[in-house]
């Protein structure tokens, strides 16, 4: 089996961004306050790989969608917090990291967050490719409760 096929991401979800939460935090944040849409928002993507060394040539990318659209915001800065690898005695290679994705909130309701694992070959000309696709959803909403009848 190639590592292409070995090499997998093991789960993605999101995470708040708030005082006194450190990105990075395992807990995961699926509810996101917003007052004021459209909004730029900032969302703590936490996510898990498998089975590949560090060495190879793969890449992450991390999309948000909204009704079907994506509201993702490009940066050229992806700076990767809490970036923890473990190397099993026999070969395993697991890590998990967290990193930053700003998106416009458009309106209230339910989000998808997409995390593509790509990988390029070591040969001129190679182009990358999307080997590993895994999803995650939170919601956003202007205001949370804890009864349903609030």
């Amino acid at each position: 089996m190639s590592k292409v096929e070995q090499a997998k991401i093991a789960f993605v979800y999101s995470g708040l961004i708030a005082p006194g939460i450190t990105v990075g935090d395992p807990t995961p944040g699926i509810a996101m306050s917003c007052n004021d849409f459209p909004s730029e928002q900032l969302l703590s993507v936490n996510f898990g790989v498998i089975d590949f060394n560090g060495v190879d040539n793969y890449s992450l990318e991390i999309e948000v969608f909204y009704d079907g659209e994506t509201v993702s915001i490009e940066s050229n800065l992806k700076e990767i917090f809490q970036y923890q690898p473990q190397w099993g005695s026999s070969g395993e290679y697991v890590a998990t990291m967290s990193v930053i994705q700003s998106f416009i909130a458009k309106g209230p309701g339910y989000y998808t967050l997409e995390a593509s694992l790509l990988f390029k070959p070591p040969t001129p000309n190679s182009e990358w490719e999307v080997i590993d696709v895994k999803k995650s959803f939170f919601a956003v909403s202007k205001e949370w409760r804890n009864k349903i009848d609030g």
